[in-house]
């Protein structure tokens, strides 16, 4: 049986925005333009009863497969890792210095999000260069 679209309502009158869709059926199309409501909204239950949280900067980060190090390195800059596995500032640098260099948030986010996963863009360069012999198809 072939998968459907279950329309159950407007929530205004426009006449391509505004659907509401069971969540027992697919998605339609999700398109580039989500602004003005034209994204789809599914009307689910679960989602009252479940929050749904935001991922830290550093759950991001691990997503997109940087290492541990790094990410520590990223949150604390321009702090430096000290002997005793502190962070301190770097020499001849005042604390409001540092606070003006400090990587926001909003920033790490972006950073994350404009990242590739290396292990992701390995395996696609490994199909692209496969000989004949190789392949998997």
């Amino acid at each position: 049986m072939k998968p459907k679209i279950y329309p159950i309502g407007k929530i205004w009158k426009s006449e391509a925005n505004g659907w509401v869709y069971h969540r027992g059926g697919v998605s339609p199309t999700l398109c580039c333009g989500a602004h003005n409501g034209v994204q789809p909204k599914i009307n689910d239950k679960m989602a009252k009863i479940y929050r749904i949280r935001k991922l830290t900067e550093r759950e991001c980060f691990r997503l997109m497969g940087v290492p541990e190090a790094d990410i520590s390195r990223i949150q604390n800059y321009p702090l430096v890792p000290a002997e005793n596995g502190a962070w301190e500032l770097p020499n001849g640098m005042t604390e409001q210095e540092a606070k003006k260099l400090k990587i926001s948030g909003s920033q790490q986010y972006r950073m994350a999000g404009n990242s590739i996963v290396v292990a992701v863009l390995e395996a696609i360069f490994t199909q692209l260069f496969r000989s004949d012999n190789d392949c998997l198809f």
